[in-house]
C-alpha cells in the first residue's frame, strides 16, 4: 500500500492575510469610486428636477398663450400663488355689415332682440351651451369682463349649412363691438396653483367661470375641479403680471424645486395676448 500524502490548502494565517489585504484594497478603491458615484447621483437628481420644471413650464406656456385675451389674472393667498385663465376652445369672425347679396344676419350691437350672426370664413364648430365672448378687456372694464359675464353669452344653436350662430341674449346685447369683428368661444376656467406650503405645483381645469378668482383649493370651485400635480418639492414661488405692452401682456414665473440637498430655481416669462 502507498503512503497517504498531506492534503494541500491555505493555512489559517494565510487566509486571514488575504482577507486583510482584500479589505485594504477595497477601502482604497472606495475612496476613488465614492466621489464619482455621488456626483453621478447628484447629476441625475438635478436633471430630474430640470426635466420636471421644463415639462411644467412648457404646459404653462401653451395654456397661457392660448388663453382668452385679458383673461389671465393672478392672486396670492397665504403664500400660495394662483394663476387663473379662460382656455379658448375656438374663435372666428362675425359678420358686422351686410354682404352685397343681403344674405346672412349681422351682429347688431344696437339691437335688443337680435341674437344671431353669420360666421365669416372657416371655423371650428362650437357646441351648444359653450360661451360666446366678444371684446374682452378684463376686470378693468366690468361690461367687457368675461369673468363677470358682461360680454359672455351662451350659444343656443349653430347651423353649419348657413354658418349662422345663435346665442342667448340673457341680460341683453353684447356691450361693445370688436375692432376686428372677432369672437371667442370658452366654456370653463383653469388655474395653476403654486403652493410652497404644500410643496406642489398643480393644474386645475374644468370648473365654472365666476366673477371672483378662487383663492383656496379646499373650497369650491377648485375643490371639485379636475386637477393634477405637475411638480413636488416646491419650496418657493412668485408670479407677476404686467399689462403695459400694447399687444402683449407679460407673466413672469419663478419657482424653486428641492430634492435632497439640491435646490434649483427656475424662471420663465410668458407673453400672453391682450388684444381682444
Amino acid at each position: 500500500m502507498r503512503p497517504l500524502r498531506a492534503a494541500g490548502g491555505f493555512s489559517l494565517v494565510e487566509a486571514v492575510m488575504v482577507i486583510a489585504v482584500t479589505g485594504i484594497l477595497a477601502a482604497s478603491a472606495s475612496v476613488f469610486i465614492n466621489g464619482p458615484l455621488n456626483a453621478y447621483v447628484a447629476t441625475a437628481r438635478r436633471a430630474q428636477l430640470a426635466d420636471t420644471a421644463d415639462t411644467a413650464l412648457r404646459l404653462m406656456t401653451r395654456d397661457l398663450q392660448g388663453a382668452l385675451p385679458n383673461s389671465v389674472r393672478v392672486t396670492t393667498n397665504g403664500g400660495v400663488v394662483l394663476i387663473e385663465f379662460l382656455p379658448v376652445i375656438t374663435a372666428g369672425h362675425y359678420r358686422s355689415a351686410p354682404d352685397p347679396a343681403g344674405t346672412g344676419p349681422t351682429l347688431d350691437f344696437t339691437s335688443t332682440t337680435g341674437n344671431s350672426f353669420e360666421i365669416i370664413g372657416p371655423y371650428d364648430v362650437p357646441t351648444v351651451g359653450q360661451q360666446l365672448v366678444i371684446f374682452n378687456l378684463g376686470p378693468s372694464v366690468t361690461l367687457s369682463d368675461a369673468y363677470a359675464g358682461g360680454n359672455r353669452r351662451a350659444i343656443s344653436a349653430i347651423n353649419t349649412t348657413t354658418n349662422i350662430l345663435t346665442y342667448t341674449l340673457g341680460s341683453g346685447q353684447f356691450p361693445y363691438a370688436s375692432p376686428s369683428d372677432r369672437y371667442y368661444v370658452v366654456s370653463t376656467a383653469s388655474s395653476y396653483v403654486c403652493d410652497p406650503v404644500g410643496g406642489t405645483l398643480a393644474r386645475y381645469t374644468g370648473y365654472p367661470i365666476q366673477a371672483s378668482q378662487p383663492t383656496s383649493t379646499a373650497a369650491t370651485p377648485l375643490s371639485t375641479a379636475t386637477h393634477g400635480v405637475l411638480a413636488t418639492g416646491l419650496t418657493a414661488c412668485s408670479v407677476s403680471l404686467s399689462q403695459t405692452m400694447q399687444s402683449r401682456g407679460l407673466v413672469s414665473v419663478t419657482f424653486t424645486l428641492t430634492s435632497s440637498s439640491d435646490a434649483l430655481a427656475f424662471h420663465q416669462d410668458f407673453h400672453v395676448p391682450n388684444v381682444p
